[in-house]
């Protein structure tokens, strides 16, 4: 008698130790086993009581997810598996398929691969903890509607088929940068997804990949050569804008954008210098135009400007100080000015081209461009400020100021930088670079031309 006593009050302690109110730990020594290990922990509870479920120890076979989703499926709101060592890090397939009651699931931080359905119809799966994730398999979180995700893991490469089909809660504004597949359908109808820039190693859009995104402004990278059908389609005809700098269209499938005659209001930019080889996005129904930036001017000194050349939207646009000019991207815009002056292109300064010493190209890239053009003495102004109280001569190399000088000679490349200071009427050259430079003696200024 003593002994079954001492039997039933250590049952009752191990029982305190695994069920407590409503959370249950069990330890998974066996694959296959979890049934009878978990009975054991349970001490004769009924496992609908348990909405908090911990379990460590050996991989969890299918036997052990079907057992999982048996007693669990429609109770279980909280599921910690962070102790599990998965065979191959990989997620057991269809592990908590179905599981209606589900909210939070942890995973451990080693799993490389979340396997096929292992979280799909899980309702109401709110959130899941993850670590170097690098596949998603197919089905992975389909119809799982509830699901609150900003961000996927950095490690991604590969998004199964249909593996966040449906999600309308998650919110991805980017995707991960080594992402490399998008399966069939995977963030189909997920109208939190508002990506703008596709990863650089994604070349093939499959079927259905963005369809009914909330995506309305994105750029296809180059490498792209494929958009499958329906891949990015919509109803409704809503306001897009996507961006594709290749020299050549992807190959497009059926009603990739959506139906036809609904794209009045996607615009497709491209580059002008490409637009004879872009004709499938007008016949898809979308509006063609092309990539532009603003070219803004700040102006300071006595000179005038001018911008000229292929890549001026606007060629007769007059260029005072303020003045924004829109310029065609990858193509070249030419900046003049009517006598030496410094330019700073985005903070730094330019040369001008060697066929003319008053010219400059500046060729258009991705971002908008702001101009500085300063006409002073410090700059390489050609004016003379004062009235002429000496005389500046060039013999071969050698500079020969005339006249009383009351300030140092300084020199200035045709950048604006100081380059030589002395107090000597003459100057040996010969150690600077060819070309312009200006002289400023006494106030005035002079351009030379070391040869």
């Amino acid at each position: 008698m003593k002994k079954l006593n001492t039997i039933f009050c250590l049952s009752l302690l191990l029982s305190s130790w695994n069920v407590s109110a409503q959370t249950l730990s069990v330890s998974h020594t066996t694959a296959g086993a979890l049934e009878s290990e978990t009975l054991a922990a349970l001490n004769g509870a009924e496992p609908s009581t348990i909405t908090q479920l911990t379990i460590s120890g050996e991989t969890l076979d299918n036997t052990d997810a079907t057992y999982l989703k048996t007693a669990f499926g429609a109770t279980l709101e909280t599921l910690d598996i962070t102790g599990v060592a998965f065979t191959d890090n990989r997620l057991t397939n269809k592990l908590c398929q179905g599981m209606t009651a589900l909210k939070t699931v942890s995973i451990p931080s080693t799993l490389t691969i979340i396997g096929q359905y292992a979280f799909a119809n899980c309702s109401t799966l709110e959130s899941i903890t993850w670590g170097e994730i690098e596949n998603i398999d197919d089905y992975a979180f389909q119809n799982c509607t509830n699901l609150s995700l900003e961000a996927l893991p950095a490690s991604l490469t590969r998004i199964g088929q249909s593996g966040f089909s449906k999600c309308s809660s998650i919110t991805l504004a980017q995707l991960p940068e080594n992402l490399t597949g998008v399966g069939i359908r995977a963030f189909e109808f997920c109208s939190g997804v508002t990506i703008q820039q596709l990863p650089e190693g994604l070349t093939d859009i499959k079927e259905r990949a963005f369809d009914r995104t909330g995506i309305t402004h994105l750029t296809i990278s180059e490498q792209v050569t494929n958009i499958g059908n329906l891949a990015f389609y919509t109803t409704g005809n809503p306001e897009r804008t996507f961006i594709c700098r290749g020299e050549n269209t992807p190959k497009l499938g059926d009603r990739s954008f959506g139906d036809a005659d609904e794209l009045s209001n996607t615009t497709m930019l491209i580059l002008k210098k490409y637009a004879e080889n872009h004709t499938a996005w007008t016949t898809a129904g979308m509006t063609l135009d092309y990539l532009t930036h603003n070219v803004s001017f700040s102006i300071e000194g006595d000179g005038t400007v001018s911008l000229t050349g292929d890549g001026v939207v606007s060629p007769d646009t007059p260029v005072e100080n303020g003045t924004t000019v829109a310029a065609y991207e990858g193509e070249s815009v030419m900046l003049s000015t009517d006598k030496e002056a410094t330019v700073t292109l985005s903070g730094e300064t330019i040369a001008p081209d060697q066929e003319g010493e008053n010219s400059y190209t500046i060729a258009v890239g991705t971002d908008d461009i702001a101009l500085e053009i300063t006409f002073s003495v410090s700059t390489g102004v050609d004016d003379v400020l004062n009235s002429t109280a000496v005389t500046c001569t060039m013999n071969g190399n050698t500079l020969s100021i005339s006249g009383e000088l009351t300030t140092p000679v300084v020199l200035f490349n045709c950048m604006g930088r100081l380059v030589l200071s002395t107090t000597e009427p003459t100057v040996d050259l010969n150690t600077l670079p060819a070309g312009i430079y200006i002289v400023k003696a006494n106030e005035q200024t002079f351009k030379i031309v070391r040869r």
